[in-house]
C-alpha cells in the first residue's frame, strides 16, 4: 500500500536515494528496521490497519511502540459488540507483530472474507449509536446487524 503524500513527495525529489516514507499507525514494525525484509506481509499490516481504523477505532498504536509495549486493544475486544468474531480475529491477525502471524497474502485474506461462515456480533447490553460512517458498510459486508 501507498500512502499518496509519501508518493507525491517521492515524485518530487530530484535525489535518487529516497528516504523511507510511511504513515505512523499504519507501518509494519520491519519498516522501523535499519535493514527491512519488505513483502507482501508489510501491506497485510497496513490492510488491517486500515480494517481497524474503518471499523470505529483510532489510529493503531505506532508499531515500533508495540514492539516495546503493545497497548493496542485488539479488535476481538475494541470491536465485538459491533463485527463477527471472525472478522475481528483476522484484523487482529493482519495486525500480528511477527510477519509469520499475519495471513501469508492478500489472496488468503481475501477467501475468508468471501468463504467465511460469520457469526453474529456479541449482543450489547444497551444499543450504542455508530461512531463511523463505514461501520453501517462493514456490518453489511460481515452480515452484523445494525445498531
Amino acid at each position: 500500500m501507498l500512502d499518496f503524500g509519501a508518493a507525491r513527495l517521492t515524485l518530487t525529489q530530484r535525489d535518487k536515494h529516497f528516504a523511507a516514507m510511511y504513515t505512523p499507525g499504519f507501518a509494519a514494525p520491519e519498516q522501523y528496521e535499519k535493514s527491512p525484509s519488505l513483502g507482501p506481509w508489510t501491506d497485510i499490516y497496513a490492510v488491517g490497519a486500515c480494517l481497524y481504523v474503518c471499523m470505529g477505532g483510532r489510529t493503531p498504536q505506532v508499531a515500533k511502540e508495540r514492539v516495546v509495549d503493545d497497548k493496542l486493544v485488539p479488535a476481538v475486544r475494541a470491536f465485538r459488540h459491533d463485527y463477527s468474531r471472525e472478522l475481528l480475529e483476522l484484523v487482529d491477525q493482519c495486525l500480528a507483530l511477527s510477519p509469520d502471524e499475519r495471513p501469508p497474502s492478500l489472496l488468503a485474506i481475501q477467501k475468508r472474507l468471501m468463504e467465511t461462515a460469520y457469526s453474529p456480533p456479541e449482543p450489547r447490553s444497551e444499543p450504542v449509536q455508530a461512531a463511523h460512517k463505514l461501520v453501517g458498510w462493514l456490518k453489511g459486508l460481515t452480515g452484523g446487524r445494525s445498531s
